[in-house]
């Protein structure tokens, strides 16, 4: 008679740790601001999809992101976070990896992308979004420059990410908005020429 509430306690109490686990490793995976992966599970998943196909890496970094900070606060930063953050999640298809690395940098692996489709993908997140201000009639606009590198089959995620960081300084150098393909013939094309 005793055993039954014992075992019942015991059935309880092994379903809420176990749900308690899963969203601790929910929670560590996940950046709080934006939903989004944090770094070391970016890393993490895009390594794993690395492994088995080939595809796109992105780097992204909101442009002009302190004066935002500067002039509307760190409140609005942290909504424009946000709307990019959901920017990318509508570009992106299911199979792909999307992550904050740092600050307003994000990543993303696009899994078995043609150059074609990812350059699309590249130009409609580059063209950003805008946040309008709650109780005002501003709008801030919010543009982002991408840096890509195409994963070679035997190369490594870290080789490939530093590749789409220098195409993404390249973008920033040329004028911000747009993306650049590390490619032999580093070439920067604007959102507005696509």
């Amino acid at each position: 008679m005793i055993s039954l509430p014992f075992s019942c306690f015991a059935l309880a109490a092994i379903w809420y740790l176990s749900n308690l686990r899963k969203n601790l490793a929910h929670l560590a995976a996940t950046d709080l601001l934006t939903g989004l992966n944090n770094r070391r599970a970016f890393m993490a998943a895009a390594e794993k999809a690395t492994a088995q196909k080939r595809g796109v890496l992105m780097m992204i970094d909101l442009d002009h992101f302190k004066k935002i900070n500067d002039s509307y606060g760190h409140a609005v930063g942290d909504e424009c976070l946000q709307v990019i953050a959901d920017v990318l999640r509508e570009q992106v298809r299911a199979t792909d990896v999307v992550g904050r690395l740092v600050g307003e940098e994000f990543g993303i692996f696009l899994t078995d992308a043609p150059i074609d489709e990812a350059r699309e993908i590249g130009e409609r997140i580059c063209a950003g979004a805008e946040l309008s201000l709650a109780n005002t009639d501003r709008v801030v606009n919010i543009t982002a420059s991408v840096g890509a590198a195409e994963m070679p089959e035997d190369d490594d995620l870290e080789s490939a990410l530093t590749l789409a960081d220098m195409a993404m300084y390249q973008a920033k150098a040329a004028g911000r908005a747009r993306v650049v393909f590390w490619e032999k013939g580093v070439t920067a094309r604007a959102c507005a020429e696509a």
